[in-house]
Parts: structure tokens; sequence; C-alpha cells
């Protein structure tokens, strides 16, 4: 998924109810595509055990040698929220 692709997903319902975003009370959709483009180099398959998926609290939503995560609504939910709070504080890693 290209930046601009993940941009387009963080303006979706669920990224927009997590933080208000998309040009309304939060960020632009630059600034969201900006933030997407320093994940681009954490999209890896499979998800190492170095990654951010794993030494963050993205963790509890990756199966060990995953390529992708969890796709149950409660892991879908939480890493919405991961990534939105990274958004706000992103760790030193991104």
């Amino acid at each position: 998924m290209t930046p601009r692709s993940w941009a387009r997903w963080a303006c979706s319902a669920s990224w927009a109810a997590s933080t208000a975003t998309c040009g309304k009370a939060g960020a632009e959709n630059g600034d969201i595509e900006e933030f997407f483009k320093l994940l681009d180099r954490h999209m890896t398959a499979p998800v190492t055990e170095d990654s951010i998926w794993r030494t963050s609290d993205a963790n509890t939503d990756f199966e060990p040698n995953a390529s992708a995560p969890i796709m149950r609504q409660q892991n879908v939910v939480h890493l919405t929220k991961v990534i939105t709070d990274w958004y706000k504080k992103a760790p030193a890693a991104i």
C-alpha cells in the first residue's frame, strides 16, 4: 500500500472516528499522508521481531511470522488506536 493509499484509509470511518481528522477538528489530509510516508519503510512482510509492529503495543495484533495484522474486529480497532496514538506522539523508531 502506498502512503497515498494509507492516507485514504486514514480518512475512512475508523480512522476519522477515532481521531477527528480529515479536515475537521484534526489533521489535514496532507499531514496524514506525510505521517504514513514515515510508516512506509515499516511495511514489510513477514513482520520481523525487531519491527515497530513487534516492539510496540501493536504486537498483540500480529501472529508469529505474520505478513499482515490479525483481521478480527477487536484487533483492527486496537491497531487503529495504536497508529492513531503514533500520529499524536510517534515512537522513536518511526
